[in-house]
């Protein structure tokens, strides 16, 4: 299979998408050829939240009865945006501040309907300090009516479409936040969206960016950080699986996230000379951000706190799409070759060890429950361990009962907690992630069970059954090997 091309393909046509229906169609024999489609994820399979479990096994039915789904919600979207220009009186107003801490960059060309839903859930649901920037690329819908509608926004009205990338150094240099939020028009934001990215950006040590979990209309998640190969090809990670599944749900390290929903020191973002324009009208410029970023020793973190609907729609032929793609991966393996030898070559096996940038030792605790937050050993053991950089999975086989106290505040400190409703296949999860951990510290009746076995999974791992703080003591010996 040629990965790169499989990778530029998904990239342009993620899967889910009218795009990648499109594809199926015009190019169907193609693409069954490649054997392109979503990376099927078994690792743990969580419902996660209940509620979401109907709309993921139904998500192939949507795409079977696409064309009547998607029209349906779009024309909801045209409806709401017609009753809104309809009313002379009707305007939508931001709260104005002296000093934004944020300044909100989305660029428009044509949608006036998503534009518009986009702006409603910034409105309802943004709680910082904040500016909101628009350029628009010389609209010829009702963008522009709208737009003169929304009072206390800055908005530059481009003659002809400068394209996304120069859009967007357009607008940046208007800013007068701190932080700098590009957001595309084609989404909606949730409660405390801006207030987890902001917070995740001045606590996280060395955050130089942050991005949000990226979920499709029908349910499914786009994205939850990405990944760059070492041939430059890219995988969104997580791309159709529950957005909600554990190993979706804790704050990681990684090479990129998305430019729909990405937060930037403003400051830095001008040190890197903006979006490099080589890449101009669109395609891996924030993968080359990011990777800048990450060169001079910032960090990009993703944060599954902020969930944002993205509805990832685009036009252009698959011919025109994939050659941009394909010139720009060119580009950007031409700059960064150095810095790629580095990374993992793109494979479905790699990607457990690809999602995580944080190098420490990979540490697999099983215990019967998860710890309560606060002044219990367990607990603080694995904070220390993610604070110190080490990669660390919690697995509580048994259900679990709705989501425990501790599980969230583990989450927000880069432990991945393995736990559900329902019983866990320890064996299978082991089987799928052999060799991957370092250190495993087993504890609990679960915990017994599985001593005897551990070594046919993990066999160059260090075992331990005892006190949970013994693992602090193993670090330094596993940092040595």
């Amino acid at each position: 299979m040629n990965h790169r091309l499989m990778r530029i393909i998904e990239n342009i046509f993620p899967s889910g998408t009218g795009r990648r229906r499109f594809l199926s169609v015009a190019a169907g024999p193609l693409t069954r050829f490649l054997g392109i489609g979503s990376f099927k994820f078994t690792t743990c399979s969580s419902v996660g939240n209940r509620r979401f479990h109907g709309l993921i096994e139904n998500a192939e039915a949507i795409d079977r009865r696409a064309k009547v789904y998607w029209e349906s919600i779009l024309n909801l979207l045209k409806i709401k945006t017609e009753l809104f220009l309809a009313d002379p009186d009707s305007v939508l107003e931001f709260p104005k501040f002296e000093a934004p801490v944020v300044s909100i960059l989305l660029v428009t060309y044509n949608r006036a309907e998503y534009t518009f839903q986009c702006l409603e859930t910034v409105k309802a649901h943004s709680d910082v300090p904040y500016e909101v920037i628009i350029v628009d690329n010389a609209s010829a819908d009702q963008t522009r009516a709208l737009l003169d509608r929304v009072k206390n926004i800055t908005v530059l009205k481009n003659d002809e479409n400068a394209g996304f990338l120069k859009a967007c150094n357009q607008g940046v240099k208007q800013a007068k936040g701190k932080h700098i939020l590009f957001l595309n028009n084609d989404t909606q934001v949730g409660p405390r969206w801006l207030t987890e990215l902001v917070s995740t950006m001045e606590t996280y040590p060395d955050c130089g960016a942050v991005g949000a979990k990226m979920i499709m209309p029908d349910g499914r998640l786009q994205e939850a950080g990405s990944i760059i190969w070492r041939d430059g090809s890219t995988t969104c990670y997580g791309r159709g699986a529950n957005p909600f599944a554990p190993e979706f749900s804790h704050v990681r390290e990684v090479d990129y996230c998305g430019g729909a929903c990405l937060l930037v020191r403003k400051d830095l973002f001008f040190e890197l000379g903006g979006f490099d324009e080589r890449y101009a009208p669109a395609y891996y410029e924030e993968s080359d951000l990011c990777l800048g970023i990450r060169r001079r020793g910032r960090k990009v973190v993703f944060q599954p706190d902020v969930s944002v609907i993205h509805y990832e729609y685009g036009s252009g032929s698959f011919k025109k799409a994939l050659k941009i793609a394909r010139t720009n991966q060119g580009k950007f393996l031409e700059k960064w070759r150095k810095s790629l030898e580095e990374y993992y070559a793109p494979s479905d096996e790699n990607i457990l060890y690809a999602r995580d940038k944080r190098n420490g030792p990979r540490i697999l605790m099983i215990d019967d429950k998860v710890p309560a937050a606060g002044k219990n050993r367990a607990f603080e053991v694995m904070t220390r361990l993610a604070d110190s950089g080490c990669v660390v999975t919690l697995l509580v086989p048994e259900p679990s009962g709705p989501l425990q106290p501790g599980t969230k505040h583990l989450r927000q400190m880069g432990v991945e907690v393995l736990s559900d409703e329902e019983k866990i296949d320890v064996f299978k999860l082991m089987a799928e992630r052999k060799n991957f951990y370092d250190l495993i510290h087993l504890s609990g009746r679960r915990g017994n069970e599985i001593n005897g076995r551990i070594k046919e999974y993990f066999p160059k791992a260090s075992i331990i059954d005892g006190d949970p703080a013994e693992i602090l003591q193993k670090i330094d010996e596993v940092r040595k090997t």
